[in-house]
């Protein structure tokens, strides 16, 4: 018997393959801000304990992060999106200030930004997935 595909079932998160590059985007992110913080906490527009509280809820949120619970499907697709936005505008600042492509700032948060870009991706394709089993 030739396989086909359920049209009743289409939407049904057949890659949890998705969450878990989620969670390892995440986990990334914070080993990067943790080696980075020691190092450019004088250049953040934020204190120091707020930027360890923000690194600790990544962590958090990639901990969270499981295809059985539906609501954090959303709330990751938030936060890459926010991180996303965050990390690409500021290095675009460094940018527009005269600083060099290489200065450590710009590259890391380059390197940020495209970590929650791809967190982005794989979060929106997750909540796609809660979204298609709700209907």
């Amino acid at each position: 018997m030739a396989n086909h595909v359920d049209i009743f079932n289409y939407g049904k998160k057949l890659l949890p393959a998705t969450e878990d590059n989620v969670r390892k985007l995440f986990i990334v992110a914070g080993i990067i801000m943790i080696l980075d913080l020691p190092f450019v906490h004088k250049e953040l527009p934020i204190p120091l304990s707020l930027s360890i509280l923000i690194i600790l809820g990544i962590a958090i949120f990639a901990g969270m992060t499981s295809p059985k619970d539906r609501y954090v499907d959303f709330l990751d697709t938030l936060l890459s999106m926010g991180g996303f936005i965050i990390f690409q505008y500021s290095a675009v600042q460094i940018y527009l200030s005269g600083d060099s492509l290489f200065d450590f700032l710009f590259l890391t948060n380059e390197a940020l930004a495209l970590i929650f870009f791809f967190a982005t991706y794989y979060s929106v394709q997750s909540l796609r997935g809660t979204i298609a089993n709700l209907l």
